[in-house]
């Protein structure tokens, strides 16, 4: 048997029609651009974010450069020494005579501790760096504070480390 309102039918106990969605209508654009326009203001901060925070040294200091620098020796990324490095003397920082260990030594530990900024001119400064380094050279542990003094130099835009001394 069925119901009255099972079959739609009104009356009493019917269940009542709903009327079916209406056009479009304007609110649909409104929501549109509203949303549209919040997609573009997230692009626009994602954007300035990647711009301010690259790590090329074109808008850094020549401290954050250093210490940048310093992270890369730390962690012997060497892809991070030769960024901050100027190119023609990026292999070499990133070398044996630079920041690269050679393959028989481990290093334990790196802490290295910003000791000074020295303005030699408006495109150059020395910043300095004193560190506590262990490493294991064939099973024997060596340990040693030692200072690193850093060149710093603007090339263009950027500033670049174009000499280490240790």
């Amino acid at each position: 048997m069925s119901h009255p309102q099972d079959r739609g039918d009104s009356g009493p106990g019917a269940v009542p029609h709903q009327a079916p969605p209406g056009p479009a209508g304007p609110r649909k654009g409104v929501v549109a651009g509203i949303l549209g326009g919040v997609v573009v203001l997230i692009a626009v901060a994602a954007l300035l974010f990647v711009t301010l925070t690259s790590s090329d040294g074109a808008e850094a200091s020549p401290r954050e450069v250093a210490d940048t620098f310093m992270r890369g020796v730390q962690t012997q990324n060497l892809d991070l020494v030769r960024d901050m490095s100027c190119a023609e003397n990026a292999d070499t920082l990133a070398g044996e005579d630079g920041a690269k260990l050679p393959e028989d030594y481990t290093l334990g530990k790196f802490d290295a501790k910003f000791v000074d900024d020295v303005e030699k001119s408006d495109t150059e400064r020395e910043i300095g760096y004193s560190a506590d380094v262990s490493m294991s050279h064939q099973g024997e542990q060596r340990s040693d504070t030692m200072t690193f003094s850093l060149t710093v130099v603007k090339q263009g835009d950027a500033w670049k480390v174009c000499g280490l001394q240790s």
